[in-house]
């Protein structure tokens, strides 16, 4: 039985996610930041090679300035979050 236990606690140890680092939560929001660049400029998308938003263009409303702006400060909010001192 503690053999049995042993086991099961070791194979759901293997199989949790490790916890995020401070690289993997750069790596995301870079990914995320370059998503969002993407869909927010879908002529350079185009120029880039990236077909996903050839049939967009892009909003250049008060509104939607207002809201690429919010959006942006978010981003550099959690790149100021992301400690410098262990990225590798």
């Amino acid at each position: 039985m503690r053999l049995a236990f042993l086991a099961a606690a070791a194979a759901l140890a293997a199989a949790a996610p490790a916890a995020a680092t401070p690289t993997d939560d750069l790596h995301r929001l870079m990914d995320e930041h370059y998503r969002w660049l993407l869909r927010e400029n879908p002529t350079y998308a185009t120029a880039l090679g990236v077909h996903d938003y050839d049939a967009a263009i892009r909003d250049l409303s008060p509104e939607a300035r207002e809201r690429r702006n919010r959006e942006a400060q978010a981003f550099l909010t959690r790149l100021r979050a992301i400690p410098e001192g262990p990225l590798t």
